[in-house]
């Protein structure tokens, strides 16, 4: 046999060992989870960079920013639809969600249309979340800040740095 026969033997081999499942993909090594939705979560601290703090979800359904990384800092990111996602506090076991007037809460339980976010990077490498129902930013600002991206341009409380997490991350979450 020629090197040329044996080569197309070889990849006609490999096709068909793919086509009936035998080679079966490596397990993904990266910092994220499985939890039973079939797809892979980052886990990330969402740090606004250019103020220095950090999305908070605290177990009472707060949201708020603080400059110290915490285990409340450290959010569960999946995807839930295209180019949509949910942000999950890891320590609270709740997801971020909107109101129609902006205002971010906490809830135990994932509802569609306040919990999913489409989530956008910019060129700068920062990125944003916007209500997929409401269309409005998640901010760390107020109310009138988040409804201002609508219109004016991105707010720095807006703009989110997803960092990896290198503390305070609960045991087997790593």
């Amino acid at each position: 046999m020629s090197k040329m026969t044996l080569a197309v033997t070889a990849v006609c081999m490999v096709n068909i060992f793919f086509a009936v499942g035998v080679c079966l993909p490596l397990p993904d090594s990266g910092p994220h989870i499985a939890n039973g939705w079939g797809q892979t979560v980052r886990l990330r601290h969402l740090y606004a960079a250019k103020h220095g703090l950090h999305l908070l979800i605290n177990e009472n359904g707060k949201v708020h920013g603080s400059p110290e990384q915490s285990s409340y800092s450290l959010v569960e990111i999946r995807p839930v639809d295209t180019g949509c996602v949910a942000i999950k506090g890891v320590a609270a076991s709740q997801y971020l969600c909107m109101e129609g007037n902006g205002r971010l809460y906490a809830s135990q339980t994932y509802m569609k249309d306040d919990c999913s976010f489409k989530e956008n990077i910019l060129p700068d490498g920062y990125n944003i979340y916007v209500s997929d129902k409401h269309g409005t930013l998640v901010s760390l600002g107020g109310s009138r800040q988040r409804l201002q991206g609508r219109d004016r341009g991105i707010p720095a409380l807006s703009q989110f740095l997803p960092r990896v997490p290198w503390r305070g991350v609960p045991r087997g979450v790593r």
